[in-house]
């Protein structure tokens, strides 16, 4: 799906163009306005750039990274803010060692036979 991004985003776009250029046409307007929808959907993509980049990179905040980037990337330190947040390193699940496990299972065993 995060390969695919790209050509929906791209196709879609195209497609509204189209959409917006033959109602145009339909109206007796010879040259549309598709080229606003083109830059529209530019303007949304760089404008949600950090929700983006959180997403790609599998961010564990990236709701808080969205709605930080929706409500205050239009002051642009919000933007950044978001930006950079979306960049910090990404916290990984911990996989458990076999002592652990271990340890977890005697522990539980522990508590449950008393």
């Amino acid at each position: 799906m995060k390969r695919a991004f790209f050509p929906i985003l791209i196709g879609c776009t195209l497609a509204l163009a189209a959409i917006v250029e033959t109602i145009g046409l339909l109206n007796g307007v010879l040259f549309g306005m598709s080229w606003l929808v083109i830059l529209w959907a530019i303007g949304g993509f760089f404008y949600l750039l950090p929700t983006y980049v959180g997403w790609r990179r599998e961010h564990h905040a990236l709701l808080a990274i969205f709605i930080t980037n929706l409500f205050l990337g239009w002051t642009f330190l919000g933007w950044v803010a978001a930006l950079i947040w979306a960049c910090t390193p990404v916290k990984r699940e911990r996989q458990l060692t076999e002592l652990e496990r271990e340890l977890i299972q005697r522990s539980i065993g522990n508590q449950l036979s008393i």
